[in-house]
């Protein structure tokens, strides 16, 4: 019996984790005091102190386990965050290549409005050029020409069969399907000149019937079917 009780008294001690024996001096060293001669204040220190161990254990699961949850929670919250990690560096390089495409779209854009630009800018000065020429263009057709040569561009050679005969002003009425016409001063194949003002038709008794007749004023009082 006093076997078991020593064994029973050892497997109490060993739980008694973190608990410390009472201590006494004998012969000037301290050494554990013997529990037959503990107090009944360090009994139920050592009591309280046992009980309390499994309790520990219960409090210790319990944080494990929550520690356990929160770290699974942890780890769904990383596995989710990773997931949009990767979808945002895959739109992030969607992105980039469209921005890419964009830049270079605005770019062949650009190029081409600049070459449009000089394309009209080329036309405006052959324009420009034109205007110039074409109030001397009756004397670059004479360049190396003799007087009354009118060779040239647009120029029919053949005699006209057709005279200009004057009317006065007032007789322009004759004229009938009139379409008013302006331009500057022309001169016709029988040398006579003036400003085109209108065409028609004339048909009158003590005329040549002209079905294409044009009107040009060669002074104030007159004006000159042809």
């Amino acid at each position: 019996m006093a076997y078991i009780k020593s064994i029973d008294e050892d497997a109490w001690l060993a739980i008694l984790k973190g608990w410390s024996c009472p201590i006494i001096e004998a012969k000037g060293k301290k050494v554990e005091k013997p529990q037959k001669d503990w107090t009944d204040e360090e009994k139920k220190k050592s009591v309280s102190s046992g009980l309390q161990t499994p309790t520990g254990k219960s409090d210790n699961d319990s944080l494990l386990e929550m520690l356990q949850k929160k770290y699974e929670n942890l780890a769904s919250v990383n596995k989710d965050l990773i997931i949009k990690l990767n979808e945002s560096e895959a739109s992030q390089k969607f992105l980039q290549v469209d921005l890419i495409k964009r830049d270079e779209t605005i770019k062949q854009q650009t190029k081409f409005i600049e070459e449009l630009q000089k394309e009209v800018s080329s036309i405006k000065l052959i324009l420009k050029n034109l205007e110039k020429g074409n109030g001397k263009l009756d004397e670059i057709l004479s360049v190396g020409k003799p007087n009354g040569d009118k060779r040239g561009l647009g120029y029919d050679g053949d005699i006209p069969k057709t005279q200009t005969v004057f009317v006065k002003e007032g007789d322009l009425g004759l004229l009938s399907n009139i379409t008013k016409h302006e331009s500057r001063q022309v001169t016709f194949g029988d040398g006579v000149k003036g400003t085109i003002i209108g065409k028609g038709t004339l048909n009158v008794i003590g005329l040549p019937k002209v079905e294409k007749c044009v009107a040009c004023s060669r002074s104030k009082s007159k004006f000159g079917y042809h």
